[in-house]
């Protein structure tokens, strides 16, 4: 834009006068901060600027010098917003049309050109059609990925080549991005995930209540009064929430805005959290789901649901609750996986976990083990035991170990304590979650000291 054209000017011999130098750079300037600011008052400084200097020349060489400077304008505005410089195309633009007007209304003819004005051609894809066009072609691939620059090109009736330079100046304006087919189906992935989790957070609690009440009612409420029961459930739900929360904060800035999008725009596409025993997982993706990641990706879809880290998440929950490793059936139990997949995750993964297949010894240790840690938390709970384990009935001498678990039992797990016998010897019943892990009606130890009777002779 740093052309100066002179404008008129004959030789001295024939009366004329000097070429007056009209800097396009300048008035364009001029303009582009009237517009800035926010006055844009162009027909103003078409009258005051470009007028009288035009006045001074004859007609002819009027007509040519304000061809010549639609013509400059015109190439202007092209190159601006092939650059991607919006707000100074749409400058340049304002300044074209008033000067178009201007020449109409002086009488001058047009120069047989079509003059790029500002709200045709290229311009107005920038401003209008290609934002649009990418938005669109976002709903259209339901926010699983961004469309590329040939896809919107094509969408526009134009070249990749000529769009590709706008497209990328106008990138961090819409947040668009051109994306590897690996790191597209990634960020699908999580975006559909974390818009499950999403959906979580935005149900009312009456509804959360509702759906953990069936996997409560499946473990069993008996033998828990009211305030145990609500215990439950409110610890339930501040996990599940607390999982949701996690999934969101860890979640990018671009994954988390989509998932916000997807959750809104394509409710039918997003997969449920359900709670199951080890705390929750998310259930396998809705079929319109998987139809929708094979037509873009042409690959099949995920599974939907982190199966090994629910496998993972089962093993230690039964490691730090049951005192020992699951067996496959029991994998199954916590995750509703089927079982062979339960069985070879769980193989798949024991390096992780320290996984090994159980057998009956082990089982029936564990089960004693985990007996008399909860006998012991109901002792203390109902203050027969002390928390050091000192006790005037019952005898913990050197049970560190039993001791410890069952204040922590007492702390994380009060659902799973025993109701006992008001002497605190036995027990009265078991709540379903202790029978799960125990494997059976346990019978305590007895631990009674021995009461000792002076005869007096």
């Amino acid at each position: 834009m740093g052309l100066v054209l002179s404008l008129g000017g004959r030789p001295k011999e024939e009366g004329g006068h000097q070429p007056i130098k009209l800097s396009l750079n300048k008035f364009t300037r001029s303009a582009l901060k009237k517009v800035k600011d926010g006055e844009g008052n162009l027909s103003k400084f078409v009258e005051e600027e470009l007028r009288p200097t035009l006045e001074k020349l004859d007609p002819n060489e009027a007509s040519i010098h304000v061809w010549r400077i639609e013509q400059y304008l015109s190439q202007q505005i092209i190159e601006e917003t092939q650059k991607g410089n919006v707000e100074t195309a749409k400058a340049i633009g304002s300044i074209a049309v008033a000067i178009e007007n201007f020449r109409k209304l002086s009488g001058i003819p047009p120069s047989g050109f079509k003059l790029q004005q500002p709200s045709t051609g290229m311009l107005e894809y920038v401003l209008n059609d290609v934002i649009k066009a990418v938005d669109e072609l976002r709903r259209e691939f339901r926010l699983f990925r961004e469309p590329s620059v040939k896809e919107v090109a094509v969408k526009l009736g134009e070249t990749p080549e000529t769009l590709r330079s706008t497209l990328y100046k106008l990138a961090s304006k819409i947040e668009w991005k051109e994306q590897e087919k690996a790191e597209a189906e990634k960020e699908a992935e999580e975006a559909i995930n974390l818009a499950g989790w999403l959906k979580w957070l935005e149900k009312k609690e009456e509804e959360k209540f509702r759906e953990i009440s069936e996997i409560i009612e499946a473990e069993g409420l008996r033998g828990m009064n009211a305030l145990q029961i609500r215990q439950v459930f409110r610890r339930k739900i501040e996990e599940l929430n607390g999982t949701a929360e996690g999934e969101s904060e860890k979640a990018s800035k671009n994954i988390l805005i989509r998932a916000k999008r997807i959750l809104k725009e394509f409710p039918a596409l997003i997969p449920d959290v359900k709670p199951i025993s080890a705390g929750a997982r998310l259930s396998e993706w809705p079929e319109e789901t998987k139809r929708t990641w094979f037509r873009l990706f042409g690959t099949e879809p995920p599974i939907g649901i982190p199966r090994e880290e629910a496998v993972v998440q089962a093993i230690k929950n039964w490691r730090e609750i049951g005192f020992r490793n699951p067996y496959p059936r029991e994998i199954v139990d916590e995750t509703g996986l089927p079982l062979e997949e339960a069985e070879r995750l769980a193989h798949k993964t024991k390096n992780q976990t320290g996984w090994t297949m159980p057998n009956e010894a082990i089982k029936l240790y564990a089960s004693e083990k985990l007996g008399e840690v909860l006998v012991c938390a109901a002792r203390i709970g109902d203050g027969k035991v002390g928390e050091d384990g000192k006790s005037e009935d019952f005898d913990y001498d050197g049970e560190l170990e039993i001791v410890g678990e069952a204040k922590r039992f007492l702390k994380e797990h009060s659902e799973m304590l025993p109701k006992l016998t008001e002497d605190g010897e036995d027990v009265v019943s078991w709540p379903q979650q202790a029978l799960k892990y125990l494997g059976k009606i346990y019978k305590p130890k007895n631990r009674g000291r021995p009461f000792l009777r002076v005869i007096p002779r």
